[in-house]
């Protein structure tokens, strides 16, 4: 049996519009904290303060040139129709999205990009998948993904972890397996134990929301532990 791969952990820092400093100002604290890269993600809990698609490209383009040996990247949300052509000039390190709009982006013109694509996840129709249909899915996605990535019920729920195994057990061995959803540092040790191998973690590492623009503000110490956890696992 090959080993599973090495354990790596993102901070998924949600974004608002004019947010460019505060972008730059948690990525550099999940850098600094032993992260091993961020995620983008409009931050749709704040309504018309979130991030738009073209707040996302500029945020990812100045981060790749400012800190260039750092992973970045995201999920922008929309139709990956919305995105072309840009992305390719882009070039994010990451992009998360589900499996079918990912079939919609031409993987060739971007050879350095990690697709963590959607598996059972997070408001989508395949979230409670079991059994035989678990299995057809599991293949489906991995035959495409970079990382099939699952997640629980919804934003900051943690993912059963029964679910877990069954996923794990439906991969190759050696492929890797995101969770997106409810980690945090009470129960990251018990998905390691399951086979993940990717952690996105947002919720868990908030500290506050700034008084000024609303923007989530992270906890140095949280991401620290959290990055400590699971590299050292």
């Amino acid at each position: 049996m090959q080993p599973l791969p090495n354990r790596r952990f993102f901070v998924v820092i949600h974004t608002i519009t004019n947010g460019l400093l505060h972008a730059f100002g948690e990525t550099e604290l999940a850098r600094q904290a032993g992260a091993d890269g961020i995620f983008l993600i409009p931050d749709y809990a704040k309504g018309n303060k979130k991030a738009t698609m073209e707040d996302q490209f500029l945020y990812l383009e100045k981060l790749k040139k400012k800190i260039p040996n750092f992973s970045v990247g995201g999920n922008f949300l929309v139709s990956p129709e919305a995105l072309l052509p840009r992305i390719y000039t882009i070039q994010p390190d990451l992009y998360q999205t589900d499996s079918s709009s990912a079939l919609k982006i031409e993987k060739s013109k971007l050879p350095n990009t990690e697709f963590f694509l959607g598996l059972a996840f997070k408001y989508s129709r395949d979230v409670h998948l079991t059994g035989n249909a678990l299995k057809e899915h599991c293949e489906k996605v991995s035959a495409i993904a970079d990382v099939p990535t699952t997640s629980g019920d919804a934003t900051g729920v943690e993912a059963d972890l029964k679910k877990i195994r069954e996923i794990r057990s439906y991969l190759p061995t050696d492929k890797r397996l995101g969770i997106a959803s409810g980690v945090a540092e009470e129960n990251v040790q018990m998905y390691l134990q399951e086979g993940v191998t990717d952690f996105l973690v947002a919720t868990s590492l908030i500290e506050k929301v700034s008084e000024v623009d609303g923007s989530d503000i992270l906890s140095f110490s949280k991401v620290s532990k959290m990055a400590e956890a699971i590299h050292s696992y």
